[in-house]
């Protein structure tokens, strides 16, 4: 997987990332113009990223310092390559990160979980990897799952295949999986 971030807030770094089931390897890498320089070199093999990404990268100032940080499912890195934090709850397919609830500080993720044995099939937590709210564990890969500002309501709204339908930044359904309104805008 690649990403640009900006690791020192003013210049774009390439980021490699490798490695999501198990193991996984992330550098970060400066042009010059002229040449390739390795910025740093992240290795987890049996904790830190390993088990813990998806098949996709998200970047942005996670912690609020001005720096981009990089997330990968149910882990992220710190700017200088450092593991920022670590949920837990493995691996899965999709995730969305963005200011997802606009009436909290920072940026929000959306993730889904395609491991049976954690307690979350889906969840939204916040920058600093605290887990916000979540659907309750279904016992079946939740492996697709999606976060778009769809409705008028404020922030954007989450679904998931374990989610039981439409959800606010809250949690609150709107809709349930069959399309039916639970809750007015």
């Amino acid at each position: 997987m690649a990403a640009v971030a900006y690791l020192d807030g003013q210049k774009p770094s390439l980021i490699t990332w490798r490695g999501y089931y198990t193991a996984s390897y992330v550098v970060a890498w400066d042009f010059d113009g002229k040449t390739l320089k390795q910025r740093w070199f992240h290795k987890s093999v049996t904790d830190g990223l390993a088990g813990e990404g998806n098949h996709n990268l998200s970047v942005g100032d996670l912690d609020g310092d001005g720096f981009d940080e990089i997330v990968s499912g149910s882990a992220a890195l710190d700017h200088d390559g450092r593991v920022l934090y670590r949920t837990g709850l493995g691996h899965g397919d999709a995730q969305h990160l963005s200011d997802l609830d606009p009436d909290r500080p920072g940026l929000e993720l959306w993730d889904v979980h395609e491991h049976t044995e954690v307690k979350y099939s889906d969840e939204m937590r916040d920058g600093k990897g605290n887990i916000i709210w979540g659907s309750l564990q279904t016992g079946k890969d939740n492996g697709r799952g999606l976060a778009a500002d769809i409705h008028p309501n404020r922030g954007f709204e989450m679904w998931s295949g374990a989610s039981g339908g439409l959800r606010t930044p809250q949690g609150k359904h709107l809709y349930d999986a069959a399309g039916n309104v639970l809750a007015p805008g």
